[in-house]
């Protein structure tokens, strides 16, 4: 009986009304639901460049990764000296997306509670107890009071977790996931760097699929081109052969003027079929040529793609290229264990901040709301 006499003795109807219509115009208001919401939404944000970032650095090493280098006497892998980076980036995406995950559920669950329908019912619950306190109806009072608390808990306790979370993040942790995101980043444009001097483009996937796209709009080209040049040559063959016979009939099975007139067009059509096949002849010359650069330009992309030159002079200066390449590797693998602990200390601080804290904070108000009810 003990553990019950806070709700034996009913409060004031004058506290109750005063309590009542501020909570529910808090609701109302949507303070406390927009400053959670903005922190979340840069959580979000901040979050995702990270993500972003690493996601990154997992598509440069993998580039890297089966490119070969040739430094004279010297054959090298690129990204031999970043497996470890690699199989590191990849399960740190993977966490990565549980952190995102956590986050979004949170700006879904709020809002949710934040919805016009919870304030509704916030109001109604809030006019009931009023009403029943200032009635005397002391056992329905404390059976909506209940609801009426428990409703509360639900409307502001994902607000209230993510504004403590903000704080915690702020005093804690953030300025260290700056600092460690901006030593990623730096990571990052080595390999960006890198790759860019050993020939490499993150894009040459989409030019390699641009080029075999239009070496076969080149080849319909062609097609075309040449079923246009045989149709000319067989109207030029027949044409031809009409001026010959009409050359060739006696002069009494001639019509006056009718030989000149048929003479003439046929010459000018032959004429034109003849600057048709010429003007056919060259546009099909310059396809194919427009061809063979193009499969020149793909073996080169190909080769390129696989760490290789397209020419000896570009592979004389490739090979001077690749010492250079080589001594910045060497010092991205003296970094590699510094940055390994840096991504693992990030890690750890976004599942404190996107899983645990949140975690902690709503665990601590449910406890604090079910010893005041």
């Amino acid at each position: 009986m003990t553990t019950n006499t806070h709700i034996e003795t009913a409060p004031h109807p004058r506290w109750v009304l005063l309590a009542t219509i501020g909570t529910v115009a808090l609701a109302w208001s949507g303070i406390l639901d927009e400053l959670s919401t903005r922190h979340i939404d840069n959580a979000l944000l901040g979050s995702g460049a990270i993500y972003a970032t690493a996601r990154g650095i997992n598509a440069l090493v993998s580039v890297l990764q089966g490119t070969e280098m040739n430094a004279f006497l010297l054959t090298f892998t690129v990204g031999e000296l970043l497996d470890p980076v690699n199989d590191l980036i990849e399960r740190f995406s993977g966490v990565m997306m549980l952190a995102l995950g956590s986050l979004a559920l949170q700006k879904i669950l709020l809002e949710v509670v934040s919805d016009a329908t919870f304030n509704i019912l916030l109001t109604v619950l809030g006019v009931a107890v009023i009403a029943t306190s200032y009635f005397g109806f002391d056992s329905t009072y404390r059976k909506l009071a209940r609801f009426f608390l428990v409703t509360v808990v639900i409307r502001f306790s994902f607000a209230l977790m993510i504004l403590a979370n903000s704080w915690a993040d702020a005093v804690f942790l953030d300025e260290g996931v700056k600092d460690r995101h901006e030593d990623i980043r730096s990571f990052h444009n080595e390999l960006t760097t890198i790759s860019a001097r050993a020939g490499i483009e993150t894009g040459i996937a989409d030019e390699i699929e641009t080029i075999e796209e239009q070496i076969v709009l080149n080849e319909k080209a062609q097609e075309d081109e040449s079923t246009t040049l045989y149709l000319n040559r067989t109207r030029l063959e027949e044409a031809e052969a009409k001026l010959k016979a009409a050359d060739q009939r006696p002069w009494w099975r001639r019509l006056p003027g009718e030989t000149t007139i048929e003479i003439e067009e046929l010459k000018i059509e032959i004429q034109k079929l003849e600057e048709d096949i010429e003007g056919g002849e060259l546009t099909l010359s310059g396809l194919r040529e427009i061809g063979e650069a193009l499969r020149e330009k793909l073996d080169c992309l190909g080769k390129r793609s696989a760490g290789e030159t397209c020419s000896f002079f570009e592979r004389f200066g490739k090979a001077a290229q690749s010492f250079n390449i080589r001594k910045q590797l060497d010092k991205i693998a003296d970094r590699v264990d510094a940055f390994s602990s840096n991504l693992i200390s990030l890690l750890m601080a976004l599942i404190l901040k996107s899983v645990i804290f949140p975690l902690l904070f709503l665990y601590i108000l449910v406890r604090a709301s079910r010893f005041a009810l």
